[in-house]
């Protein structure tokens, strides 16, 4: 009996040990940080953050200047390698109110409670290239406006 007690510990360690390494050692590693404005250091409220290499790209949300990347959902990472980081923004569309009939035949318009505000235009003035080997933090600024017309 006490070989079978022994045996029966002996594989509960390995088996610990095993999953421990799978759930551990993700071959994707996190990149978070802040975006914000050039000109006077305020967090952009709201906008995407791009990660882009020969093979991967990688996304994020910016939501009050924090951002966490990923490949499918924000936060869950991209692999190591060399990205080109790259941030902009496009006005957001207020929704139309809703035109609702009372009971009694007249309309009345409606505004709609959960209509966002409108954010800023901003770009990135010279994207960066950065070597990401491990999880870390990578802090950057954007441009305040319209990005420019490429010239042909």
């Amino acid at each position: 009996m006490r070989i079978d007690n022994l045996i029966f510990r002996s594989s509960t360690i390995v088996l610990l040990v095993v999953c421990l390494c799978a759930f551990g050692c993700s071959p994707y590693v996190n990149v978070t940080g802040m975006v914000t404005y050039s000109d006077n250091g305020e967090p952009v409220r709201s906008g995407t953050v791009f990660f882009s290499s020969d093979t991967e790209l990688g996304r994020a949300t910016i939501r009050n200047g924090r951002y966490s990347v990923g490949r499918i959902h924000d936060g869950d990472g991209i692999p190591p390698g060399t990205y080109t980081i790259s941030a902009d923004s496009v006005p957001t569309v207020a929704p139309r109110p809703e035109i609702r009939v009372n009971p009694d035949g007249t309309f009345v318009r409606v505004e709609n409670p959960r209509a966002e505000e409108h954010t800023e235009f901003f770009y990135t003035k010279e994207p960066q290239a950065i070597e990401i080997g491990r999880s870390m933090t990578f802090d950057f600024t954007v441009e305040r406006g319209v990005r420019p017309p490429s010239p042909r």
